[in-house]
């Protein structure tokens, strides 16, 4: 079925989260062959006939290229069924933990469905219904939406950021601001990083983390980085000198026992010789500047 956008209402958009990588994959797609996968909608009694279920990427994408349509299949069934079905039949991608938590409130808040109810058509227990929804009642919803738009990594996420909601959401929310302003993306092993500093600092260290991540991540890595070696003092380096000179003359005296007859050509003897008279002349202004020194 062909639809406008004017008349599908995108209810859930905020259950995903952004993927820049694969939806400039997704983008490059849909430019060169259009669309070859439908969305999925439900059918509502309301001033917008339909409400998307799964395919908001494709929504999106498609709109940005300037379309006007959008194919889709409309599913015989309620919104909730609707959106359960989408979880389970899941193929290109597994949902992470804050999408699945997104889900179960939607459908226990918003649908007023049970956490019984929601684990069996999960194929879960109650307990993870639990746990998950703890997830998004733990970390504000500033963050959630660092996450939603892919500013910040969802693992970090669930590592860093989840435990440090619950121990002080003030401070959890100002790192987050701190770091979508940055405007770096910081990897998940960085924000853990902050976050194992953060637990083991002062309350004054702890406000200049929160408030200034980038700026700590950066002098902590400038101390972790191993000191230049020590310049050699000049006596040990004169001595490794004149202990060089030494096995550079023996090893020169081997070469010259091994030095085959077809190179005692006079041109070759008259460079050696050459080379030998200025090494001799070296070696004795070297020897003089040592017993100098050495009386």
């Amino acid at each position: 079925m062909t639809l406008e956008f004017h008349q599908i209402a995108l209810k859930y958009a905020a259950l995903r989260m952004r993927d820049p990588l694969a939806e400039a994959r997704l983008l490059a797609s849909l430019s060169e062959h259009g669309q070859q996968t439908p969305v999925w909608v439900v059918a509502v009694a309301q001033a917008v006939p339909f409400v998307l279920i799964h395919g908001y990427r494709r929504v999106r994408l498609l709109q940005t290229l300037r379309h006007d349509t959008v194919e889709a299949l409309v599913l015989a069934t309620r919104e909730v069924e609707a959106l359960l079905l989408a979880h389970r039949l899941e193929r290109n991608r597994t949902p992470s933990a804050l999408e699945e938590a997104w889900l179960l409130r939607e459908l226990t808040e918003v649908h007023r469905l049970s956490a019984k109810a929601v684990a069996e058509q999960c194929l879960r227990t109650p307990s993870w219904v639990s746990r998950r929804l703890a997830l998004v009642r733990a970390l504000p919803e500033a963050v959630q939406e660092a996450v939603r738009s892919g500013t910040l990594c969802p693992h970090a996420a669930m590592k860093a950021l989840v435990p440090l909601a619950r121990a002080n959401p003030g401070h959890c929310e100002r790192l987050a601001t701190a770091l979508v302003a940055s405007g770096e993306k910081l990897s998940s092993r960085r924000i853990e990083t902050l976050y194992g500093a953060y637990r083991g600092a002062s309350a004054d260290v702890r406000e200049e983390i929160v408030d200034h991540p980038l700026l700590f991540l950066r002098v902590d890595e400038e101390l972790a980085r191993p000191d230049a070696p020590e310049p050699a003092a000049p006596a040990t380096a004169l001595l490794k000198n004149v202990e060089g000179l030494g096995g550079l003359a023996r090893r020169t005296r081997w070469e010259l026992k091994q030095l085959p007859p077809s190179a005692r050509e006079l041109g070759c003897l008259e460079l050696l010789r050459a080379a030998w008279v200025e090494t001799q002349a070296d070696l004795h202004a070297l020897s003089t500047r040592l017993e100098a020194l050495l009386r």
